[in-house]
């Protein structure tokens, strides 16, 4: 999802790990990759994380990511959606 206020940085849209295999390393593994390939085009990195997923907000800041305490307000077709933007 484009933001305007990010334009021009780049955007980890999505990471997710299937609970089975949840605290075996794969999301650090995913991020690194992700943060290595970005970094080669972008200086700035942002995310979306819903704001009620504590699990999710902690994961990133532990890899990098920092709230900047703007929340995202998202109307999806099965409801509406609140979301912390984080950037590196």
């Amino acid at each position: 999802m484009a933001q305007p206020a990010y334009a021009g940085w780049g955007e980890l849209y999505s990471l997710y790990v299937r609970p089975a295999y949840q605290h075996d390393g794969v999301g650090h593994q995913l991020i690194t990759m992700a943060l290595q390939r970005l970094h080669a085009d972008f200086s700035q990195i942002f995310l979306l994380v819903l704001a009620n997923n504590d699990t999710a907000r902690q994961f990133y800041r532990q890899h990098g990511f920092r709230d900047t305490g703007r929340q995202y307000v998202d109307r999806a077709p099965f409801g509406t959606l609140h979301e912390r933007i984080f950037i590196t």
